[in-house]
């Protein structure tokens, strides 16, 4: 199954306009889904455009699901929340993908409970900053049995921006094997 979620925001005022969506899914048994998720924000006034997404995911038995979260452009600031539950054998990947800019604000907390055994979660973070944009990723995967993970948060800075990446892993069982990466690098602007 694949399933769309598209969230936009227009102001040509100059007050605040803000949207705060919320999806939850319970993904059956042995089920697959792709989930796309795409923000935007529009508008000739000078006015903040405001997109607050929040996701809840319950993954049942051997169940997979590949998510994509892209903000396209437009938005003043933005706070992603996104709360994953798996059960035995169940798979997740999450592929972020983040381009910020002037003074654009981006924060996006994830926390992924690997509860079943066999289970498994792949976070991947692609993300840009230019000029005075400010970025924070804060991905936490819990393993609570038998499990593997893997987070890989990438990005690459280009004028005066601020990128902060705050991965956690937790393993609570003794077979949880889990690994985080993050690297962050300036880009010649030529």
């Amino acid at each position: 199954m694949l399933i769309i979620a598209g969230c936009g925001i227009h102001n040509d005022g100059h007050g605040k306009i803000q949207h705060d969506g919320i999806h939850y899914f319970h993904i059956c048994k042995d089920a697959r889904v792709k989930y796309i998720e795409k923000h935007y924000g529009e508008g000739s006034g000078d006015g903040e455009r405001v997109l607050n997404p929040t996701t809840v995911v319950s993954m049942e038995e051997n169940s997979y699901c590949e998510m994509e979260m892209i903000p396209i452009e437009g938005v003043n600031s933005t706070i992603r929340e996104t709360t994953v539950y798996l059960a035995k054998g169940a798979k997740l990947v999450v592929i972020e993908k983040l381009m910020t800019h002037d003074n654009q604000i981006a924060n996006s907390n994830m926390i992924v409970y690997l509860n079943g055994e066999d289970s498994t979660v792949q976070v991947i973070s692609r993300s840009v900053a230019k000029n005075n944009s400010e970025q924070v990723f804060q991905p936490i995967v819990v393993g609570n049995n038998r499990c593997n993970a893997h987070v890989q948060c990438d990005s690459i800075i280009m004028d005066n921006e601020k990128v902060r990446y705050v991965p956690e892993i937790a393993a609570n069982h003794t077979n949880a094997q889990m690994v985080h990466e993050a690297a962050i690098a300036r880009i010649n602007n030529e």
